[in-house]
């Protein structure tokens, strides 16, 4: 009797060895799946902001109603205009974001989108490239293209 309740110890002590196991497996992939959804929403956002900056900039190269092009500075007064926490360099425009991607100044920013012009060549073409970087020591990149604007002739 003695040695089947002793047998019987050791099969419980194994159960919860491996159950402790599988719980510690378990949390860990819960915890990189967190981290990974967290990643997957900040590339979503960030792109989804560098796409308003283009449609913001594209949208201000286009005539207006009588014809004319508008006054601003494409790659500066236009983001400006809508961003009023930006700042403008010399060479970039930045705009700041806090943990929920709502416009904010620098100090309170966790992400940071720059706008910066391109050389081209060509007449009617602005390039411009546009990067979103976390705000934090290492300043990792989350999203960043370049894309060219088409500046229509103004009529005559």
């Amino acid at each position: 009797m003695n040695r089947r309740s002793s047998i019987f110890l050791i099969e419980i002590m194994i159960a919860i060895l491996l159950f402790s196991l599988t719980g510690a497996l378990c949390l860990r992939m819960f915890a990189k799946s967190r981290r990974l959804d967290d990643t997957a929403q900040a590339t979503a956002m960030a792109a989804s902001q560098a796409q308003n900056a283009m449609e913001l900039m594209r949208h201000s190269a286009s005539p207006d109603s009588s014809g004319q092009l508008s006054e601003t500075d494409f790659w500066g007064d236009c983001i400006l205009s809508q961003y009023p926490d930006a700042q403008k360099d010399a060479d970039k425009v930045s705009v700041y974001y806090t943990e929920n991607w709502e416009p904010c100044a620098k100090d309170n920013s966790v992400y940071r989108m720059d706008v910066s012009p391109l050389e081209t060549a060509q007449e009617h073409l602005s390039c411009y490239w546009i990067d979103v970087v976390s705000v934090d020591d290492s300043e990792n990149s989350i999203y960043s293209f370049e894309f060219q604007l088409h500046i229509p002739n103004q009529p005559y």
